[in-house]
């Protein structure tokens, strides 16, 4: 729907989605902060180790059509989040999903999506609460594609267009 041509998974784990939209054509590239993981990846790309306690992994110059964020936020404290919102700001569109102010696992930064939509608005982004319904009951009918393994996690999806 918006011409997305390149995208930055972060917190891509093994490297599942970053595989799945390599294989759609998408020029994909993934952060992780997990050598394990990365060494286990699927993913065969480009994948930037990048511990988000300590910094952001993009330079300056790089730029992404989509900020694919999926089961990432909540295992970064609060304190430190600044380094990947900071990420954030090199692409046109973010998707991101988030825990909310519970969770049966241990997580450290259970947040509402009020407050997630605020945080991201202060840093240039406008939440598109229509694309987002849309992507969530795709996900709810995707809830057994083998293809694509976060499908049960889209239902806290959000996604911002930059201002």
């Amino acid at each position: 729907d918006y011409s997305i041509e390149s995208v930055a998974d972060i917190g891509c784990g093994l490297g599942a989605s970053t595989s799945y939209f390599a294989k759609k054509g998408l020029y994909a590239v993934g952060v992780e902060g997990g050598r394990n993981a990365i060494n286990n990846s699927m993913f065969e790309g480009h994948i930037i180790l990048n511990d988000y306690t300590l910094s952001s992994a993009f330079q300056d110059d790089e730029e992404f059509d989509l900020i694919w964020c999926c089961e990432f936020i909540q295992h970064v404290e609060e304190k430190f989040m600044d380094n990947f919102l900071n990420d954030f700001k090199h692409a046109k569109y973010i998707a991101m999903t988030f825990e909310g102010t519970e969770s049966p696992h241990h997580r450290v930064n259970l947040k509402s999506a009020e407050y997630w939509i605020e945080k991201l608005n202060s840093i240039g982004f406008k939440y598109n609460d229509e694309y987002s319904n849309q992507l969530r009951k795709i996900a709810v009918s995707m809830k057994d594609f083998q293809g694509f393994s976060h499908s049960g996690h889209l239902t806290n999806l959000l996604f911002f267009e930059k201002i």
